[in-house]
């Protein structure tokens, strides 16, 4: 299987066949994360592979799994992982700031090991001083992440997010199938520059000042939970002196939000009673809850 495809298959395992894995295998998932790229080429990071099953059992206890799902996503008796890789950072090499390089190799352990047909999970929630006790890790070495490896007993699936903003905890069927959202390559891909901000144009639809048009859009927005601000060709946030706009337009931080376009939608296509507020439909000559004359 080429890199490319390797990379899409990969999802996090918690369950796992009771296979044992090679140490001849795992020697060589941790030349892997040896060889990925570390800042200033300082290799601060060193590894432990666990594969007794008495110290397995205890370093289990001091792992936390799958916290959207938990104590489900915990992998089950006669299902945890047959080895772990421990990775912790040299602080005499490093003191501070290796998260990048560890990131580096975890990906490139994980990768391999999928290579070969091993499901992992990489765990950064732990018990990490009661871990540190039990693998008997000196002070200077701090320890970062565990990766969880075995065979896997499970097959994880993608749920691409039809709305980027929506919620991305993952899931299990009643099946006990795992689903995991991850948002569209089209939601954050860009190309060449990053796209304008998106302005939000409204249609007067009272006979009222600037100052008058400016707090009522700006409630309306507020009261619908979404954060804006007033711009205009002269000032920017929130203007002292509203006497001053001119060219006012309204600007929402979360402007590309589902909610936040439904509600561009609908502003712009219905219009709202000055007298009470109710929203009409554009050629309705009265507000249909007020029955105050619209035109």
């Amino acid at each position: 299987m080429d890199t490319y495809k390797l990379i899409l298959k990969r999802r996090s395992i918690r369950r796992f066949k009771p296979d044992n894995i090679s140490f001849d295998i795992l020697k060589k998932l941790v030349n892997t994360g040896r060889l990925a790229p570390s800042a200033a080429n300082l290799q601060p990071i060193e590894y432990i592979i666990i594969e007794d099953n008495k110290i397995k059992s205890r370093v289990f206890k001091t792992l936390k799994w799958a916290g959207y799902i938990s104590p489900a996503g915990n992998p089950p008796a006669g299902q945890e992982p047959a080895a772990y890789i421990v990775l912790a950072v040299n602080t005499d090499i490093k003191p501070t700031g290796a998260d990048k390089d560890v990131g580096a190799a975890c990906e490139n352990i994980i990768l391999s090991a999928l290579s070969y047909g091993i499901g992992s999970c990489w765990i950064e929630s732990m018990d990490k001083a009661e871990l540190q006790k039990i693998l008997q890790v000196p002070d200077r070495l701090i320890i970062n992440s565990v990766i969880a490896l075995g065979y896997p007993n499970e097959q994880p699936m993608l749920e691409e997010l039809s709305d980027p903003y929506a919620s991305i905890e993952y899931w299990k069927d009643d099946n006990g199938c795992l689903h995991v959202p991850k948002r569209r390559l089209d939601d954050i891909l860009y190309h060449n520059t990053y796209p304008a901000a998106e302005e939000i144009k409204w249609e007067i639809a009272w006979n009222g000042s600037e100052e008058e048009e400016a707090y009522l859009i700006k409630g309306f927005l507020e009261n619908n939970n979404i954060p804006c601000v007033l711009e205009t060709s002269k000032f920017h946030e929130i203007p002292v002196n509203f006497s001053l706009l001119s060219q006012i337009r309204i600007m929402t931080p979360e402007d590309k939000t589902t909610r936040a376009r439904e509600l561009i939608h609908e502003r712009n296509t219905k219009v709202e009673c000055p007298d009470c507020g109710t929203l009409n439909p554009t050629d309705n000559p009265t507000c249909k809850s007020c029955s105050y004359e619209l035109n």
